[in-house]
């Protein structure tokens, strides 16, 4: 067996275990100018998957997404939620801005809670990180 086959089998055994949440990957577009809200992005269709939905990362743990605002730098970034999810069979790769929505969970959320992705993180297997703020 090699290393890439090995990463592989890990990464469904650990979706298997821990992936428990439903969730719909609804990709955005931003407006034309600043004062447009972000649309659906209608070239890239909808999709479902499931997830490790972690309400409230601690702050510690993410460190190095800074603020971009230099007066802030020496403070810590939050965030409302981090999905994990094993992305290999995704059609397209969410990035900042797209939304994910809660379809089914076993935490206590609402169904349909919106989030929108504001960081990302790879490690190098096919598992993804997306550290998310709730859409009020």
């Amino acid at each position: 067996m090699n290393w890439e086959t090995a990463a592989s089998q890990m990464d469904a055994i650990v979706s298997a275990v821990f992936d428990t949440t439903s969730c719909r990957a609804k990709p955005m577009t931003s407006g034309l100018n600043v004062n447009q809200k972000a649309a659906h992005d209608t070239t890239r269709a909808q999709f479902d998957f499931t997830c490790t939905l972690d309400l409230g990362p601690s702050q510690d743990a993410i460190p190095r997404h800074l603020p971009s605002d230099t007066g802030v730098r020496g403070t810590m970034v939050s965030y409302d939620a981090v999905i994990t999810a094993d992305v290999s069979a995704w059609p397209w790769l969410p990035v900042k801005g797209d939304r994910f929505v809660v379809l089914a969970t076993g935490t206590v959320i609402a169904v349909g809670s919106e989030f929108e992705i504001t960081a990302g993180e790879e490690d190098g297997t096919s598992r993804r990180a997306f550290y998310l703020n709730r859409k009020k």
